[in-house]
């Protein structure tokens, strides 16, 4: 059994909640998928530009960690444009 003096505490605490989600500062993390579309394909084609850039000064290493991320972006791509079944 709870008090009065308890259910106002935890009124006032959801209250208190509810005013920090809706006040939350930062973009929306829902996106329409053109937006992730162009995004995926500039970063793919960023990380395919230091990847070679990369791989034209000779390291190597650092050539193939930016070929993964184009990777990753171009799967990425590939997801957002061909319709699943």
């Amino acid at each position: 059994m709870t008090t009065v003096k308890q259910e106002g505490a935890a009124e006032r605490l959801t209250n208190k909640i509810d005013k920090r989600t809706i006040k939350s500062p930062g973009k929306s993390r829902k996106q329409l998928p053109q937006a992730r579309n162009q995004s995926a394909k500039l970063n793919y084609a960023s990380y395919l530009s230091q990847a070679q850039a990369a791989a034209r000064s000779g390291n190597l290493v650092e050539a193939e960690n930016y070929y993964q991320h184009a990777e990753h972006y171009f799967r990425m791509l590939n997801n957002l444009t061909v319709p699943s079944h």
